[in-house]
Formats: C-alpha cells, sequence, structure tokens
C-alpha cells in the first residue's frame, strides 16, 4: 500500500508578518477609494415618482446595517418627479456606501473589506494597512456630509491611521438649492459665492480633522466654482486678473468659506485643483496662500529641499499650471492632447514659464480628477488650474 504523504497545513498566522503585509497590501489597497452616498429606501414612499427617481439616481448597493444616516431636503436632490406628488418627501434618508467605480471608471475588483474581520489579530494589523495606505475619496453628490459620516462612524484605532482624502467643494450664489444646503448661510439673495450641499457638516468636518483623533498628512482639494460674472470666452489670464480687480474694488478675494478649513493643520501636501468658466486667479492665489500659511507643517519651512517642482508655491509666488477648454461642449474628449501653461504669478503679475502638452505636463504631477470630467461635457468654455503646496 502506498502511503500518501500530506502537507501540513499552514495558517496565516503562522506566516511571518511580512508575508502578511504583502497579503493585506494585495487584498486591501487600491489606490483611491471612492466613497459615494445614497438614498435609504426607509425614508421614501415606494409607491412614489420620487422614489423612483431617489433609488434610480443615489441607489443603495447593500443593505444598510450600522452606518449613519443625515436627512436632505427632497428639494436639494432635484427629482423629476411630478410637481402634483402627493407622497413626495419632505426630506430623504441617506447613507454612504463604497462606491463601484474607481477614479479610472472601471468597477473595483478584489476590495474585500470583510478580510479585516477573519479575527482581532488580522483586524488589527490589516486596518493600518487599509486606512493607512489608500487615499479616500469623496468627489460624488452631498460629499461634504457623505465624508463627515463616513469618518464619524470610524473607530478611533481607524480614524488615526487615516491620513489621505480627496475632497471636492462646490461654490456658487446662494440662490441655487436650499438655505440650509449652504455655508455660509446668507438670508438675501446675492452674487456672493457660499459652498453648496455643505449644511451644517463642514464647520464639523473641519473641526474633527483638525482635532488629535486624526492625523491627516495628504489633501487633494478640488473646488468647483459654478458661477462667475462676466464673460467666458477670453484666453487672456492677464485680462481676467483685471477684471477680477476691477470686481474687487479693492476687497480681499478670499472665499467666504475658508475659515474653518484653515483649522486643519500639520499637512504635509495639499494638491489643489480649481475649475472656473471664467478664470479668478487672485481668488485661487489668497485662497493657495492661506492655505501654505495655515494648513501646512510648520516644522518642514526650514528642511525643504532647494530646488523645487514648478508646481510649489514658494515664498509670495504662486506658481501654477492651467487648462483651457474652449467651444467644444459635450463633444469633449479627453485624449492627453490638449495644452497645459505653465505660469508664476507674483501678486497681481502673470509670468508665463512655458507651454507643454498634456501627455508631457502630466509626468510628475498626480493624474487628472476624473469627477471633474463632467464640468467639460456640461459647460462650452472651461478653465482647470492646478498647484501643488507643500514644504517638503
Amino acid at each position: 500500500m502506498e502511503l500518501v504523504r500530506q502537507t501540513p497545513k499552514i495558517t496565516i498566522l503562522e506566516l511571518p508578518r511580512e508575508v502578511r503585509d504583502l497579503i493585506h497590501e494585495y487584498v486591501l489597497v487600491r489606490g483611491v477609494i471612492p466613497i459615494d452616498c445614497a438614498a435609504t429606501k426607509s425614508s421614501l414612499s415606494q409607491d412614489s415618482d420620487a422614489a423612483h427617481d431617489a433609488i434610480r439616481h443615489y441607489s443603495l448597493h447593500a443593505p444598510r446595517l450600522h452606518r449613519r444616516l443625515w436627512s436632505v431636503p427632497a428639494f436639494d436632490l432635484d427629482l423629476d418627479s411630478t410637481a402634483d406628488d402627493r407622497h413626495k418627501p419632505s426630506t430623504v434618508s441617506m447613507t454612504y456606501q463604497y462606491a463601484n467605480y474607481t477614479t479610472s471608471g472601471s468597477v473595483v475588483q478584489g476590495l474585500n473589506i470583510h478580510w479585516m474581520q477573519a479575527c482581532k489579530q488580522i483586524y488589527a494589523e490589516a486596518i493600518e494597512v487599509f486606512y493607512g495606505h489608500n487615499t479616500f475619496s469623496f468627489t460624488c453628490d452631498f460629499r461634504i456630509p457623505t465624508v463627515f459620516a463616513f469618518l464619524c462612524d470610524r473607530p478611533a484605532v481607524s480614524l488615526r491611521y487615516i491620513n489621505s482624502l480627496e475632497l471636492a467643494l462646490m461654490e456658487d450664489t446662494n440662490m441655487r438649492g436650499t438655505q440650509q444646503a449652504h455655508y455660509p448661510r446668507i438670508r438675501r439673495a446675492t452674487d456672493s459665492l457660499v459652498l453648496q450641499y455643505s449644511y451644517h457638516y463642514f464647520t464639523e468636518l473641519c473641526t474633527l480633522l483638525s482635532t488629535p483623533r486624526i492625523r491627516l498628512r495628504k489633501l487633494y482639494l478640488s473646488v468647483e466654482t459654478m458661477f462667475t460674472p462676466g464673460f467666458a470666452g477670453s484666453d487672456s489670464l492677464v485680462n481676467s486678473i483685471n477684471q477680477e480687480k476691477n470686481d474687487l474694488r479693492g476687497q480681499k478675494p478670499t472665499p467666504l468659506w475658508l475659515d474653518p478649513l484653515l483649522n486643519i493643520e500639520g499637512l504635509e501636501l495639499v494638491e489643489l485643483h480649481w475649475t472656473f468658466r471664467l478664470p479668478r486667479i487672485l481668488r485661487m492665489s489668497e485662497t493657495a496662500t492661506l492655505i501654505r500659511q495655515h494648513m501646512l507643517d510648520q516644522t518642514r519651512k526650514n528642511s525643504a529641499p532647494k530646488g523645487s517642482n514648478t508646481s510649489e508655491v514658494e515664498g509670495p509666488a504662486l506658481a501654477f499650471r492651467a487648462l483651457h477648454l474652449p467651444g467644444d461642449g459635450p463633444d469633449i474628449v479627453w485624449g492627453g492632447t490638449q495644452k497645459w501653461r505653465h505660469y508664476n504669478l507674483h501678486g497681481d503679475v502673470l509670468e508665463l514659464v512655458r507651454t507643454e502638452e498634456e501627455c508631457d505636463a502630466s509626468i510628475g504631477f498626480p493624474p487628472f480628477p476624473q469627477h471633474l470630467d463632467w464640468l467639460f461635457k456640461l459647460y462650452m468654455d472651461i478653465w482647470l488650474f492646478h498647484c501643488t503646496l507643500r514644504y517638503a
């Protein structure tokens, strides 16, 4: 009789820690983890048109168990239901969820967060990898209440490992959406730009991010300016600066919503993307200057190496790159052939440094934010600006 030798089974806990960490990374690290919002069915009348619209636009991928909820005025969802719908709710309960796509638009494959529930030791090892090696991205609708709810639901030990976030902010006049959706709230209708769909969560989010509970080091910030007075179409940034100075009439171009954000300190890096229909370069420059002064890790100021990437802020000058997509509207296809222009801004004096094709300029820069693609498809004339703020 031939004896069959059985290979002894090895459990994952018997593997060296270095090997287990590689497994954790393979299962849990995707670079960018997008988080979006969803409408809960319990907050809607299932027979109403509003329910079908909300579920279609904000579908819940999996049953909600212990996730935080928040309420949104139904008006802010801009549902397509009929006006005489008697079952239309005044508010809709929302929650957050892991999105089923990445920044490249592909479906997330193999991300299994249940891996962390295998046992206590695996959990203790894996949460550091999952939360510390991924960037959590909030760029979809209602991104401010979404990120706040997501962070509030994290256990204290998990929250401390989060060091990289991507957040998109939208600013428009206070004549858009409900009054409680804006920050700051302005009672009378004006053309002042306020944050959209932030509700009371923006100040609470900034307070949370400024506490020792979270050790944020990298912030990828996008600002979408939906309204600017004047006429789009000019390809001259010098003319735009002159028009902006004239509109300001001696006032500072600081955004009304910026103060709470400046409470976040100790960051190593802020990537700033800003889209305008009509450029407001002084507004962007003032924001970048205040971010560098208040939010970046001041202990690194004197240790910054000599020589720097052209997208960094040094001294009083702002170095940035700009991309203008004019006149193509919905037919715009991002093919890597657009021309980036690199500038230095000293006060209100603009200096063109160089012009490069997008495929060349992308070397050494972060990838183009895919969530901004909808703006290029919606508007017929739009500008994108990018700068990197860091000390080291």
